[in-house]
C-alpha cells in the first residue's frame, strides 16, 4: 500500500511496471471508453479476475440448477410418453384395416374375405330397435 494515496478504504494503491507500448494501448483504449487509464486498468483486471461468488449466491445458483434439472427431467418424460404414444399409433395403423382394404375374418380360418366399409360420420350406425311382439295377430 502506497501512503498518501486517496482511496474509500477499499482500495489500495499499488505501482505496477509495463512496456510502454502496453501503456500506449491501455490510454487508447480508455479513451476510446471515456474513462481513466486506473478506471481502464482496473476493469480489464476485473474482467480477467472476477470475484468469488458468496455463500448466498452460490445457494441461490444451486437452487437455480435444481429447478433446471427438474424441468428437464419432466421434459424427458414428456418426451418418452410422446415417443410411446407415436410407436402405439403406428403400430395401430398397421393392424387398423382402412376403407377399401381386403380383411380376412379374424375368427375363422377359411378364405372368406370382406370389404371393409367406414360409415360416414353423419350416417346413423346405431342398431335398429327389434319389434316388440304384439298379442293381437298380424292382418292379413
Amino acid at each position: 500500500m502506497v501512503a498518501g494515496r486517496i482511496g474509500d478504504g477499499d482500495t489500495v494503491g499499488t505501482m505496477v511496471r509495463m512496456p510502454a507500448e502496453l501503456r500506449d494501448r491501455i490510454k487508447k483504449s480508455a479513451d476510446a471508453e471515456g474513462r481513466s487509464m486506473n478506471s481502464e486498468i482496473v476493469s480489464a483486471l476485473q474482467e480477467k479476475y472476477p470475484a468469488l461468488p458468496t455463500f448466498s449466491e452460490l445457494a441461490e445458483l444451486i437452487e437455480q440448477t435444481a429447478d433446471r434439472l427438474a424441468e428437464m427431467e419432466q421434459t424427458q418424460e414428456w418426451f418418452e410418453t410422446s415417443q410411446a404414444l407415436v410407436s402405439l399409433i403406428k403400430s395401430l395403423e398397421q393392424k387398423i384395416p382402412r376403407e377399401g382394404d381386403p380383411v380376412s375374418h379374424p375368427d375363422t380360418a377359411s378364405p372368406f374375405e370382406y370389404t371393409v366399409k367406414i360409415p360416414s360420420p353423419d350416417a346413423d350406425t346405431r342398431p335398429k330397435a327389434a319389434k316388440e311382439p304384439s298379442d293381437t295377430p298380424p292382418r292379413k
